[in-house]
């Protein structure tokens, strides 16, 4: 068909051009092998045939399949045909290799296998006919590579051998058609490239091609399953033979392959190709690229810990490791050359590794600090190591790395992907406290706010700036320098920019949730330029995103802050709406549970009308179930308690919030079980069960039978200095004691000691006010009177008093006490036993009136007229004043919800 385009005169030129082939070939085939041998051996030791090649590889061809027998011809024509295929140019060398001649070559080395001058030339011949021609690459593997494995198999130890099959394999390598390369690993080349490189003598030009022949095949074929696993075992045990050898190019190119065909249970064997490394070796930029890539696809496959040590055994002994380490090792600060114990038995494997893999990137990153293409891989192997190795050791790297990656950040600003790799690595080296104050003091706080101002535009860098300013800013100072740096009004650029971009959103609410508890003013400024509206408008576009929800949320909790001079206008915005759908959405999530509570908490405390809508959506019950479903979790017990007292300081609404009073009593009891060790969690308990016992006497005698009278009198005692305890759990005896006479026996005369020892330990009005209010219930027993009487009640009353008389709730309680006290049996007003003793100490036998420790009575206001008549009768205290008040002093005033930052060392903290 191609003759049809070609002129007369090209189609004549053709045919001769066939003719003169043939007719060499038919010459050639007529000489007798004697001649035959002659004129080959005149043709090989010429050179002044190079123009006629494409004439000589034929006629040479010829010769060879007429005397296939004859291992000299074979050999020599071979080698002219390795000649002709150097000098000929690329569209002849194909017609070579596509012809007679791959395949006169094929059968020369399988006539004589072991020949190994025959073997030798065949195998340069092969790699001439291959070298920079890519196309003829298929019909040479289809034909030749089988008869060059052969050779290398039979003649591993011969050096020539080695070199010129090495070579050959490393150029057929090079073929375009995937085809070709898969058909190289199903053949067994690696295996034979193996055990070339695996000679103890062999050269580093052999080295060098077997190298990269397996890093072409990785290349090509690498995402293949199949062949994938074939590939990795070969380049990492190549790995550590050339790392003892110092073949330091030739190491990087296979760590190079192991990190593109890795595969799970290749674990251990990536790993020792990696402690093969030595730290000299690194210095060398190439090595160090290929050490980080490994390192990194390693990282990603790492083991989980409970099947981390098993897997890492196959490494050999922890005391091996570590002598190797040490030995590798040079003297410099960032290695870390101690020894993990002096008993062999108690050495962890696992620690060995991790430890020697550590020194090894420190090392890393200290030389090329100024390469910011190593530094950015190295940042990615640290944030790695931080989410695969947790806690371990990690304050440790974070001391050695966070000042490199500072300094090497802060001189790349420019390369987006150092900065965003580098903020990574600094978010991850902050996941503990201790590594936090490390980060800290490295200096990173301000380039990560330059970071998060320079590259606005940048979604990833910018996400990976704001989640570092988020965790940096949880220590105060760093936050400072945030906010100075004004990160929060970056955060809230990207929240606006970015609506529809979930991750960056999460970012920028997270970093504002830390950044805007700075002050009241930074939150002032934040909600003056419409930050609540804005991230409504995020909960709103993302609220199937749980990132996005928990953030919000976050946001919502810190603006909400109580306490604010100036707070935030919540009306419309319909907050207790969407808090209810986030909890109701992700009930299982536990720290959007939290910071709904928190946010419940807040918002209800900032508005107090927003209680009511709050219940009315059923909130109660997301909170209640959180209490009973994290009962364990003491942050998450902390805010759904916070948000349970925040709601049920409104009486109308405790009876709403508990409508099965014997299922909240039993949670409320298992909360006090689990946290007793906690004084915030008891302190809430005591508060929340005063605050829902206020709903109705139903719920006072339920919580009653549910053992929270036992807890409240157990935490008094065991918390006899902690002020909020013994506030709160005072307050709860005032509402559990009333009413029948058995809740009174509840706490009987333990009850009473308990809170005159409050009092007395205590010089806090809320104590006072709740002590008295709480021997003023007791005291209706006349047998509790008559204790009350006798452990000094009335000094303590009447030192209260003294000391707050502008404090009408007190007075009140103080004057329904005394008129319970009046009432018991008693003797002569005269009594000179109690004159000799200073008035805190003096016990107020039954019945026994002193004008002079009441006096300070006189001064009261806001006196109830029942009370008034009281006293009226007694004939004491005549300057009361006529003001009455339409509480009963039974009824406790409500325990209004702290501001939640106070609680901020023991309570939540951001997941």
């Amino acid at each position: 068909m191609s003759a049809v385009s070609l002129t007369d005169e090209e189609v004549e030129q053709e045919l001769d051009a066939l003719e003169e082939r043939s007719l060499l070939m038919y010459m050639a085939s007529k000489w007798d092998e004697k001649k035959a041998l002659r004129n080959l051996k005149k043709l090989q030791g010429s050179s002044g045939w190079g123009g006629n090649a494409g004439k000589a590889w034929r006629w040479v061809v010829g010769i060879m399949e007429n005397f296939k027998a004859n291992v000299e011809i074979q050999t020599r024509g071979s080698d002219v045909i390795r000649r002709c295929a150097w000098i000929l140019d690329d569209e002849e060398r194909l017609e070579l290799a596509g012809g007679a001649a791959s395949r006169a070559v094929a059968s020369a080395m399988n006539v004589a296998p072991e020949n190994l001058e025959l073997q030798r030339t065949g195998c340069a011949a092969v790699s001439a006919m291959a070298m920079k021609n890519p196309r003829a690459c298929g019909i040479l593997v289809d034909t030749l590579l089988a008869s060059v494995l052969n050779a290398l198999k039979r003649f591993t130890d011969v050096r020539e051998v080695r070199i010129e099959g090495c070579r050959a394999v490393r150029y057929l390598c090079e073929a375009r058609e995937k085809r070709v390369l898969e058909r190289l690993v199903d053949l067994g080349t690696l295996d034979a490239l193996k055990r070339a490189i695996g000679v103890e003598s062999v050269t580093p030009e052999t080295v060098n091609q077997a190298c990269t022949a397996i890093e072409l095949i990785a290349a090509r074929v690498g995402s293949d399953p199949l062949r994938k696993a074939r590939i990795a075992p070969v380049a990492m045990s190549t790995t550590l033979q050339l790392g003892a050898r110092g073949e330091n190019f030739a190491v990087a190119q296979c760590l190079s392959v192991a990190s593109l065909c890795l595969e799970e249970n290749d674990e251990a064997e990536a790993v020792n190709a990696l402690l093969c490394v030595t730290a000299e070796s690194l210095e060398d930029r190439v090595i160090s690229l290929s050490f980080l890539r490994l390192f990194d696809v390693v990282l990603t496959l790492w083991p989980s810990e409970s099947t981390e040590k098993d897997t890492l055994k196959r490494l050999g002994s922890a005391h091996s490791l570590i002598s190797a380490g040490a030995l590798n090792a040079p003297d410099q600060e960032d290695f870390d050359n101690s020894d993990n114990s002096n008993d062999e038995d108690d050495i962890d494997i696992s620690s060995a590794v991790r430890s020697q893999l550590s020194n090894l990137l420190v090392h890393t990153v200290r030389i090329h600090q100024s390469d910011a293409r190593v530094m950015d891989i190295a940042c990615e192997n640290i944030a790695s190591i931080c989410r695969k190795w947790k806690s371990r050791n990690l304050v440790n790297l974070a001391s050695r790395t966070a000042p490199l990656i500072s300094s090497g950040v802060e001189n790349h600003l420019e390369h987006t992907s150092l900065a965003e790799s580098g903020c990574r690595a600094l978010w991850a080296l902050c996941g503990t406290v201790a590594g936090q104050r490390v980060v800290v003091k490295s200096g990173a706080t301000s380039t990560v706010a330059k970071i998060a101002s320079m590259y606005s535009r940048q979604p990833r860098t910018l996400t990976a700036a704001l989640f570092a300013a988020a965790r940096l800013g949880c220590d105060r100072a760093s936050r400072r320098v945030l906010v100075s740096e004004k990160v929060e009004e970056a955060a809230e650029l990207a929240l606006e920019y970015y609506q529809l971009n979930s991750e960056i959103v999460s970012a920028a609410m997270t970093c504002l949730e830390i950044l805007l508890a700075e002050s009241e003013i930074v939150r002032s400024k934040a909600q003056s330029r419409g930050l609540m509206l804005t991230v409504l408008k995020a909960f709103d576009e993302w609220i199937d995103v749980k990132s996005v929800v928990h953030s919000s949320l976050g946001v919502l909790r810190v603006m909400t802050i109580s306490g604010q001079g100036q707070k935030p206008n919540l009306s419309g915005m319909a907050l207790e709406n969407r808090i209810f759908r986030a909890m109701n959405a992700f009930t299982t999530s536990r720290s959007i549970q939290l910071r709904g509570c928190l946010a419940i908490a807040n918002v209800s405390s900032c508005d107090p009308k927003m209680k009511l809508q709050f219940v009315a959506t059923g909130v109660a019950d997301n909170i209640l179930d959180s209490l009973s479903t994290w009962v364990s979790d003491e942050n998450l017990v902390y805010a759904a308690l916070c948000a349970l007292c925040s709601l049920s300081t409104r009486i109308d609404l405790a009876a709403e919030i508990v409508r099965n009073p014997a299922e909240v009593g039993d949670v409320i009891c298992r909360v006090f079980d689990f946290h007793s060790f906690s004084t915030s969690v008891v302190a809430l308990c005591c508060r929340a069960v005063a605050n829902l016992c206020r709903g109705s006497a139903e719920i006072r005698e339920i919580f009653n039978n549910h053992s929270c009278s036992d807890n409240v009198l157990l935490a008094m005692e065991d918390y006899p200095a902690d002020l909020d305890v013994q506030t709160d759990a005072i307050s709860a005896m005032c509402l559990l004691a009333g009413g029948a006479e058995e809740n009174r026996a509840q706490f009987g005369e333990r009850g009473v000691n308990l809170v005159l020892s409050a009092m007395r330990s205590h010089d806090s009005a809320a104590v006072q006010r709740y002590g008295i209010a709480a021997l003023s219930v007791l005291a209706e027993d006349e047998h509790l009177a008559s204790a009350c009487v006798s452990a000094g009640a009335p000094a303590l009353m009447a030192s209260a008093v003294k000391r707050y008389p502008q404090d009408g709730t007190l007075v009140r309680y103080s004057l329904s006490l005394f008129a319970l006290l009046k009432t018991s049996p008693h003797e002569s007003d005269e009594d000179p036993s109690c004159d000799s003793v200073p008035s805190e100490e003096k016990h107020w036998k039954s019945g026994t009136t002193r004008l002079a420790d009441l006096k300070p009575l006189e001064n009261a206001y806001n006196v109830p007229t029942y009370l008034k008549n009281v006293l009226a009768r007694t004939g004491m205290l005549t300057g009361v004043l006529e003001k009455d008040c339409e509480q009963s002093p039974a009824e406790l005033h409500p325990v209004n919800i702290e501001n939640l930052e106070s609680h901020e060392q023991d309570g939540p903290r951001a997941n």
